[in-house]
């Protein structure tokens, strides 16, 4: 729960992150084999191995030194992998009820700064990166939330992570066992204002439509009701304005697209230009797929992005639910190439996504 609690800062690298990632790591290797899965362990090894080449092979090439945070999360995620399964689903009941219940006392703070009762422990501020925030109990409250509607933040400077995340949690979560929770999810979902999470939870929806499921509308459809004129504001007039102006995709630059033609000219696409020299320049807003091409290559992603598909779909085998999944999985890769951070690990992988009998093993 530290790793993925310390996991939720997307500009700084928490020592507890680093630390509890590489005691997971170490543990692999010391538990005893009653807790390590032998039939996936060949695989784990396999998608370990080829992410460190990806992210270390500019190390070997041009001596960069490799994302530390890329790293950390390979090392959980390989540890988080080697578990039997019912250690993995045990690692998941546990992190979506105390995730649930972090929520909730954040969304009820939340709705009471709007009554004016709040206190701050400080302020937070990220030197080079947006606007300073207030230390709240349970939530970071941005210093232009003053009289107005603001976008979820829970203890995160990016609301849109927590959109993303809330979108996982509903649906790779069962319904049944996680009712509550999974109000909580979509609460906080809804309010963090997320784009990502409106359009994976739309996309995700249309899917699932069955006349037994509409019931499920309601919760989603009260909340916009509630928070009409927040979306409209937020998310509606964004879409509008960036459809008008040609800066919707706000994961890219025009800087960065210059870049990357750049690359492609002089052939150095194919592998990257690395990650120390990529963040020695000034590119603009570049936090998604192109970013991670840039610095690793078209290669670095098509061996990333088929080794983890591979791995996916061996854990929760193929059928309907999981290539769905997986499919918006790397849709929301788009906007964030958060390849292996720890919560898209435990619940992508801590047991099968869907109860279909018609499953077909990869062998």
């Amino acid at each position: 729960m530290v790793c993925m609690i310390a996991n939720f800062s997307q500009y700084h690298v928490a020592v507890a992150n680093v630390f509890f990632s590489l005691v997971c790591f170490i543990l692999v290797f010391l538990l005893r084999r009653d807790y390590i899965d032998e039939t996936n362990l060949s695989y784990a090894n396999l998608y370990f191995f080829i992410c460190l080449v990806v992210f270390c092979f500019h190390f070997f090439v041009s001596f960069q030194y490799p994302n530390v945070k890329m790293l950390y999360e390979l090392c959980f995620t390989y540890s988080f992998l080697c578990l039997k399964s019912y250690i993995r689903s045990s690692i998941v009941d546990k992190f979506v009820r105390i995730l649930a219940f972090l929520l909730l006392l954040s969304l009820i703070e939340y709705f009471l700064y709007y009554l004016g009762i709040h206190y701050y422990w400080g302020k937070v501020e990220r030197p080079g990166f947006g606007y300073p925030y207030y230390q709240g109990l349970f939530n970071l409250i941005p210093y232009y939330a003053s009289g107005k509607i603001f976008r979820f933040h829970f203890i995160t400077e990016e609301p849109g992570l927590i959109g993303t995340l809330c979108f996982f949690m509903i649906a790779t979560l069962d319904r049944k066992k996680y009712k509550k929770e999974c109000i909580v999810f979509i609460i906080a979902g809804v309010i963090s204002f997320s784009l990502a999470f409106y359009l994976l939870v739309i996309l995700w929806g249309v899917t699932k439509v069955k006349p037994s499921n509409f019931k499920y509308l309601l919760i989603p459809i009260a909340l916009y009701a509630f928070f009409y004129e927040s979306i409209n504001d937020i998310i509606v007039d964004r879409v509008i304005n960036g459809i008008e102006q040609g800066n919707l995709d706000n994961r890219n630059s025009r800087a960065l697209d210059m870049y990357l033609l750049h690359l492609w000219d002089d052939g150095q696409l194919f592998f990257g230009v690395g990650n120390r020299e990529f963040f020695s320049l000034d590119l603009g807003s570049t936090s998604g797929l192109k970013r991670f091409v840039a610095q690793y290559g078209i290669f670095g992603f098509l061996l990333c992005s088929i080794s983890f598909s591979f791995v996916f779909l061996r854990y929760n085998k193929i059928n309907y639910s999981s290539i769905i999944l997986l499919s918006l999985f790397w849709i929301s890769f788009y906007q964030r190439c958060d390849l292996n951070i720890g919560f898209n690990t435990i619940l992508l992988f801590s047991h099968k996504i869907a109860t279909d009998k018609n499953f077909i093993y990869l062998k």
